[in-house]
């Protein structure tokens, strides 16, 4: 079966790509995002689903709400983490992913 798996190279989501493949099945990384500028600042939830995979993710990501790009938390989520709280590997992700942008 295939698995997409968003965060595929972070410090989690190695964890799940690793176990997806343990266990006989075909990860796929949400790569699109990277080099989509319809994606850019958008936070989705992904939800488990048999069926075809998707075939226009630009006209997807270009009907969602935009996150603050100055506070890049999800559109629709509360402030109740600090950042200063948040595990180190989620620190160096962020760090890594603002120099980018």
């Amino acid at each position: 079966m295939k698995i997409l798996v968003a965060g595929a190279t972070g410090c989690i989501g190695i964890h799940v790509v690793n176990t997806a493949i343990a266990m006989g099945h075909q990860p796929v990384d949400l790569v699109s995002t990277l080099s989509n500028d319809a994606a850019k600042n958008k936070t989705f939830e992904l939800v488990a689903e048999r069926g075809e995979a998707q075939q226009d993710l630009p006209t997807l990501f270009a009907n969602m709400q935009s996150d603050n790009p100055q506070k890049n938390d999800g559109v629709l989520d509360i402030d109740n983490m600090p950042v200063r709280e948040e595990p180190e590997c989620i620190i160096n992700d962020l760090n890594l992913h603002t120099k980018v942008n």
